[in-house]
């Protein structure tokens, strides 16, 4: 994933502008490809080109299944050296299987520098090719790692710099999304927070303002802040609780790191 990640910046800005038909495993590799041959730092080898391919046939295959079963389907962020590709990948998805309901669901954490920039440049992509912008906004998950890479590697953390200023950005994203579901926007918002100040806000905020109340749920993990859902549901709120599936080798660490970062 880390030579896409490097590639996925490298993207021209009209890679959207096609149809959602055409959007096939052939044109997303084919894309990675023609970014690598204009740059002179990333070899995209033929072997590149068919793991895209194979990768796109997957993503596929899960968009169709959850379209056809009008099912939301989450993708997670992940630490900043990958997640450029990540954004280029949902983007796509979005372009493709968000035209008529807002299926594919693309996080944004709120602790990043780029996070307030990043969510309203896709909020007007979105509104640009007339597509669903469903966004699950977060705090993030990876602070330590982030921080510690960026000072091995000399550069400034891409983290924020304070709690305070990871609440500010979070509510103010969430007031944002909010605003434009006012103005009838497509977007829908996920508040995915165990934080009981942010959800209060949020909550408070969408009784002020006037949009589809299908198009806003929050979201906690089965478990954990279960005092909070109960009384975002009690007061009108939609709750998804996420649930973590697998043996207990496959999930034990996504369940370590969620028990880690109770308030985020």
């Amino acid at each position: 994933m880390k030579f896409l990640n490097d590639l996925a910046l490298s993207l021209p800005t009209t890679y959207l502008d096609v149809s959602p038909s055409a959007i096939t495993p052939e044109y997303v590799a084919g894309l990675f490809r023609t970014a690598a041959e204009e740059s002179s730092e990333v070899r995209f080898t033929e072997a590149h080109y068919k793991e895209v391919v194979v990768l796109w046939k997957r993503v596929h295959a899960i968009c169709s299944a959850a379209d056809q079963k009008n099912v939301k389907l989450l993708v997670d962020a992940e630490q900043t050296y990958f997640q450029d590709a990540i954004d280029a990948f949902c983007l796509l998805m979005l372009k493709k299987y968000n035209v008529k309901t807002p299926t594919v669901h693309h996080t944004y954490q709120m602790y990043l520098k780029s996070a307030s920039s990043r969510l309203r440049r896709d909020v007007e992509l979105a509104a640009t090719h007339d597509v669903w912008l469903a966004c699950k906004l977060v705090r993030g998950a990876y602070m330590e790692e982030e921080r510690g890479l960026a000072a091995q590697l000399g550069r400034s953390s891409p983290i924020l710099e304070s709690y305070d200023e990871t609440s500010k950005s979070y509510d103010e994203g969430v007031a944002f999304v909010m605003d434009k579901m006012q103005q009838g926007a497509k977007v829908s918002l996920m508040v995915a927070s165990h934080n009981i100040a942010s959800c209060g806000k949020a909550l408070e905020l969408s009784r002020a303002v006037s949009f589809p109340r299908h198009h806003l749920y929050f979201g906690q993990l089965t478990g954990m802040s279960d005092h909070l859902s109960l009384a975002l549901q009690r007061k009108g709120g939609t709750v998804c609780k996420v649930t973590p599936v697998g043996l207990i080798e496959e999930v034990h660490l996504r369940l370590l790191l969620n028990g880690s970062r109770p308030a985020a």
